[in-house]
């Protein structure tokens, strides 16, 4: 029998809505938890000097919603009974969104860092360090994406 018909034959509407709420619910809280986070931490950021709290709310505003709908959608569909190849599948692809966000957090993680390290100094060379912080920032964006490249070919089962 085809997947798809699987799916639908195996689960009622009851499922179905069930599956809904708990994956739109999951991404709504998800969002106004992000938002409230990103508003407090904000806040508390420009009260302080330290770094961290600089780092950790502009990492936090790289998580894109597109990790919430994955993290939701894999939630609801544990509320339906899947085939086992699309099982796979949705695992295979769970997995997949969650390195991609990992690559947006460690790419903006990067950026954040070098534009703060090379921000000390003199102004007398500026330039250089504008110069060295561009290059760093292109070669280690290429490590970044390159990793996650490699680990998203690796989960699909590419050797």
């Amino acid at each position: 029998m085809n997947t798809l018909t699987q799916l639908f034959t195996q689960n009622s509407a009851q499922d179905w809505g069930i599956a809904f709420l708990a994956a739109s619910g999951f991404i709504l809280a998800m969002d106004l938890l992000r938002r409230i986070v990103l508003r407090r931490l904000g806040a508390i950021a420009k009260t302080t000097d330290t770094v961290i709290d600089d780092f950790l709310m502009d990492v936090l505003a790289a998580t894109r919603i597109l990790l919430s709908a994955a993290v939701g959608i894999y939630l609801g569909l544990h509320f339906l009974s899947l085939p086992p190849a699309m099982e796979k599948v949705v695992d295979r692809a769970f997995i997949g969104l969650l390195i991609l966000q990992c690559g947006f957090w460690a790419n903006r993680g990067l950026v954040f860092w070098l534009t703060y390290f090379f921000s000390q100094g003199d102004q007398s060379d500026a330039g250089s360090r504008a110069m060295t912080q561009s290059l760093l920032t292109f070669m280690g964006r290429m490590v970044v994406w390159l990793v996650v490249v490699l680990l998203a070919l690796d989960n699909i089962g590419v050797t």
